[in-house]
């Protein structure tokens, strides 16, 4: 799984194309001042896999950015930072979660509730016994 943070901070040098992998660096939060880069909540890089769905957006991207590595891949309607706000709007999220009666649910919410489904439908983590058996599934969907 991944932070919108971390979407938002994706460069084009972080995008391995013979691979297919994206190297996570970073995420863009906010800071003092206005947004920031800044490293990843686990204080280090981790190699995720592009699945073939995404594979073609990616490469329009990248193509668009041409030969810039430190050029954004994804990127606001005016052209900067993507933020919480404008993923917030772009996805319609207070009327969807009103007019579904979850006002009270945050996107964040999902995210952990997205990774615990998960690891309860997986058959490698029918032998969960502890919160530290969650975790390492967890770590190991995150890598």
């Amino acid at each position: 799984m991944l932070a919108s943070g971390e979407v938002a901070g994706v460069r084009a040098g972080d995008i391995d194309r013979a691979s297919w992998t994206w190297t996570v660096r970073r995420q863009t939060t906010p800071s003092p001042g206005g947004l920031a880069d800044k490293g990843t909540k686990g204080k280090r890089a981790r190699k995720v896999p592009l699945i073939a769905e995404i594979r073609d957006l990616v490469a329009r991207r990248l193509d668009a950015l041409g030969s810039d590595p430190a050029g954004r891949l994804f990127t606001g309607p005016r052209g900067g930072r993507i933020t919480t706000a404008v993923l917030r709007d772009a996805t319609h999220w207070d009327e969807v979660v009103t007019k579904l009666g979850f006002e009270h649910l945050r996107r964040h919410d999902l995210r952990h509730t997205g990774l615990t489904w998960m690891a309860e439908w997986s058959p490698v983590a029918g032998g969960l016994e502890t919160p530290d058996d969650l975790a390492d599934i967890k770590k190991g969907l995150l890598t």
